[in-house]
């Protein structure tokens, strides 16, 4: 997902085509602390989530087994968050998430996608980046459980000095794919990898004619043999355009997705395939300082358009289908978290769970559904009078209304 702007922060950095704005902390702070243990992370004053991955489990007294990631205000510096549920007993204490073996002050999970609980606790590879303040970021990658993980990727890929990871979907254990960017920060272009259950792959990727600075920002691989992804690039007039791209047989080929009339930019965020010919995608596009909602599906051959009952200033960054024929999918409108549900042929908005004051803003990241009465939504909770005041938001679905879950930061 290309991360979108998290509204109570103050100091941007800059990844790829999107404005992250991450609480301000000078070079000379971040020099002088290291990370602290993150374990800590319970008790951070600020701390957001922006990506989820939520799985069936064998274990017949859990209903399903979710990670959640994102960032926390660790000192000075930026860490890594992740915490973890098992549907029934809430969120647990963090995992460790290591620092990448170079000297950084921030460490940015993007996404998440976690295997089919086969055991006891299921594989989980996140992907972000990582940089120091006002310096470009380099991808990262990581891999484990809720008991732990390991730093599998950490550099540039050969040649570019900026790189970073944005979505990533796991089929199997032993088979994972993700997409993101790597370049200089003047030029870079899509990226994508494989994960065969020991080490990421670069591989070669397609890019459409005539494009400059091309990101795959939303990836969903239905199976081992078949994934699809969403992103962005900039025309030779300098107009950001959509395109999807289609993996099958082992090559990639490019096709066209519809970007909306009039808009300066049509943003895919986030996409999801129940089966291996259908999807639905969901994002935003933008025209000046506005912001407009907006849904497609997929059919195998062709993408369409959907009509979203979502007004203006409003954005969805996460999709999540359970089936084929129901969707849901989260974001905001306004300052209030805006859920919508897919049931095949039209979009019903739905009515979010609203936190109180005074961090009574809410926006949803990420939304991910093991069935149609089990989601699970990720994002984070503010108050708009005061910047740096985010904490976890995590809104749980239970067939017939969302409610706010306790999180250990929330």
């Amino acid at each position: 997902m290309l991360r979108p702007t998290l509204l109570a922060r103050s100091a941007v950095v800059l990844i790829a085509g999107a404005a992250i704005l991450a609480p301000c902390a000078s070079s000379a702070q971040a020099s002088s602390a290291p990370h602290k243990p993150l374990a800590a992370a319970a008790a951070a004053k600020f701390a957001a989530f922006n990506g989820d991955s939520c799985v069936p489990s064998d274990n017949s007294a859990d209903p399903y087994f979710c990670e959640a990631i994102g960032i926390w205000l660790n000192g000075s510096y930026l860490s890594g968050l992740t915490e973890f549920s098992n549907g029934k007993q809430g969120w647990g204490q963090p995992a460790v998430v290591p620092v990448p073996p170079r000297a950084n002050q921030a460490l940015f999970e993007n996404e998440v996608s976690c295997a089919t609980v086969t055991s006891e606790l299921p594989d989980c590879l996140f992907v972000g980046d990582h940089y120091n303040y006002n310096q470009n970021p380099a991808q990262l990658a990581e891999w484990g459980t809720a008991n732990g993980f390991q730093v599998v990727d950490w550099r540039n890929p050969k040649g570019a000095t900026t790189s970073g990871l944005e979505d990533v979907s796991c089929p199997s254990a032993r088979f994972c794919v993700t997409t993101g960017y790597a370049g200089t920060p003047r030029k870079y272009r899509a990226t994508w990898f494989t994960w065969n259950g020991t080490r990421l792959a670069a591989k070669t990727i397609p890019e459409p004619a005539r494009s400059h600075d091309s990101e795959l920002g939303a990836l969903s691989c239905p199976s081992t043999t078949k994934c699809i992804a969403l992103g962005s690039y900039l025309t030779s007039a300098g107009k950001s355009r959509a395109y999807a791209e289609v993996w099958a047989s082992g090559k990639w080929r490019i096709e066209s997705f519809p970007n909306v009339a009039g808009k300066q930019a049509t943003l895919a965020q986030s996409i999801s395939c129940p089966a291996s010919s259908e999807c639905v995608a969901a994002g935003e596009v933008s025209r000046s300082s506005s912001s407009r909602a907006f849904g497609a599906v997929w059919n195998g051959s062709k993408w369409r358009l959907t009509v979203l009952p979502a007004g203006s200033d409003a954005s969805l960054y996460g999709v999540s289908c359970p089936t084929t024929t129901r969707c849901f999918a989260s974001g905001l409108t306004g300052r209030a978290a805006l859920l919508e549900s897919w049931n095949g042929s039209s979009w019903r908005k739905m009515t979010a769970a609203r936190t109180p004051a005074p961090r009574n803003a809410d926006s949803l990241q990420h939304v991910s559904c093991v069935s149609p009465t089990h989601c699970v939504a990720v994002g984070y909770r503010y108050n708009p009078k005061k910047t740096d005041s985010d904490l976890t938001l995590v809104e749980v679905w239970n067939g017939s209304s969302w409610k706010v879950q306790a999180a250990l930061n929330n």
